[in-house]
């Protein structure tokens, strides 16, 4: 009798080394099989081929293996086979009901964001991104693993479905947010991510400047008391905002000028500064700002001094005026002073001197300071009623009186009469 044993590969096992891996990975398919009617094992010199791919024998672990990997996310079953077995030339496989599906894939950020990306120094910021499995949309959640945004631990928002950190600063500064830093993959073990982005947060703060045009000025003269604001930042000014600013701690003005006008008949000091302000760009409200303080002013009399009050006709008289500023009683020391017109000199401290004298008999008050040119740049004198009056004289006689004659050795009473002119 002639006996013809038609037989067949039959696989006995098959895995993969992983079913789910990174792209641009590589996955070893593993595989072992006999002759399906006596179970006489493939070895050294057969072949095998599963899924299109090429598996070589391995001695050491005494079985098929073959390596693949994948550039993009896509699945691959691994279910059909092709085989060659040396020693009876049997080609035909059973694939016995195995097969394996192998996943390349990689986490994908679809969505991302922050709460507000310019805010108040102080102000709490929440950075969120989302995160998914790229093969089949499934949301890496915290059941799947952990997040890290800008090197921060991020936590899960199971109605937002996102990661979020909540980040603040207490000075102006921009921090940028990697979105994710980092993640670690604990249903599969992945580490490729796509679409991983930088966002960017700025804390800032206003610096409001206050400046006048005149800081010390004349009683009853207009100063202008202007504002400028930046964003300390980047230094970008702020023009559309709403300001109020305060007159020695009361409202004085609000609303969105960038300067206002002020005086006061009253010798006074005055503080401006600001109480509240808006950046309509950003909605910033946390401020620096500065102070100024603004001086209504005159030079007040204080004295005349004269170095005689009558004086002979032809004869030079020291007249010297005092002056202070009203307001601090601060000496005026500089600029152009004249008494009754007259250019005056100063002398130190305050004094200033003119020195007269006149030809005929007369009287002559003064009772006039004008001044200009000085520090201040004060022209209203408050002549305070001072005056100071210096008479110029002359003795003059009116008569004389005396007998027309009288005894020798006998005395005679003359008398004469004199009058100041």
């Amino acid at each position: 009798d002639v006996y013809v044993i038609v037989d067949r590969i039959k696989l006995t096992s098959l895995t993969a080394s992983d079913t789910r891996l990174d792209v641009g990975a590589e996955v070893e398919i593993r595989a072992t099989a006999v002759l399906e009617y006596d179970g006489h094992p493939l070895g050294p010199g057969d072949s095998l081929t599963i899924g299109g791919l090429t598996l070589t024998w391995d001695s050491v672990d005494g079985r098929f293996e073959g390596r693949e990997s994948k550039a993009a996310v896509q699945a691959k079953t691994y279910g059909s086979g092709s085989g060659s077995e040396a020693t009876y030339g049997i080609t035909a496989v059973n694939m016995n009901g195995l097969s394996v599906t192998v996943i390349w894939d990689r986490l994908e950020v679809y969505d991302y964001g922050v709460s507000d990306s310019r805010v108040n120094v102080g102000d709490p910021v929440a950075i969120w991104v989302k995160i998914r499995y790229d093969y089949d949309d499934a949301v890496f959640d915290d059941s799947k693993g952990s997040v890290y945004i800008g090197g921060v631990a991020a936590s899960w928002d199971p109605d937002g479905q996102r990661w979020y950190i909540t980040e603040t600063r207490s000075s102006a500064q921009k921090v940028d947010y990697s979105s994710p830093s980092s993640f670690t993959d604990s249903a599969y073990g992945l580490t490729v991510i796509t679409g991983s982005t930088t966002q960017s947060v700025i804390w800032d703060k206003l610096s409001v400047s206050l400046s006048a045009d005149d800081y010390r000025l004349n009683v009853g003269d207009t100063a202008t008391i202007s504002w400028s604001v930046t964003r300390q930042y980047d230094g970008s000014p702020v023009t559309d905002f709403a300001i109020a600013i305060a007159k020695d701690g009361g409202s004085w003005y609000s609303g969105s000028a960038s300067s206002k006008t002020d005086s006061d008949p009253a010798v006074s000091k005055h503080t401006y500064t600001c109480t509240s302000i808006t950046d309509n760009a950003y909605g910033l409200t946390v401020f620096d700002a500065n102070s100024i303080d603004i001086i209504w002013d005159r030079i007040q009399v204080q004295s005349y001094t004269v170095s005689d009050t009558r004086a002979n006709v032809g004869d030079s008289v020291n007249i010297d005026v005092l002056l202070y500023y009203d307001y601090d009683d601060a000496p005026v020391t500089d600029g152009s002073v004249a008494i009754n017109g007259i250019a005056a000199a100063h002398l130190g401290g305050g004094v200033w001197r003119i020195t007269q004298s006149r030809s005929a008999v007369q009287a002559v008050t003064y009772d006039a300071v004008t001044a200009s040119g000085n520090a201040y740049g004060i022209t209203v004198v408050d002549q305070n009623g001072k005056s100071a009056t210096v008479i110029w004289d002359r003795i003059k006689v009116v008569s004389f009186t005396a007998p027309e004659r009288v005894d020798v050795n006998a005395s005679a009473g003359i008398e004469v009469h004199l009058i100041y002119e």
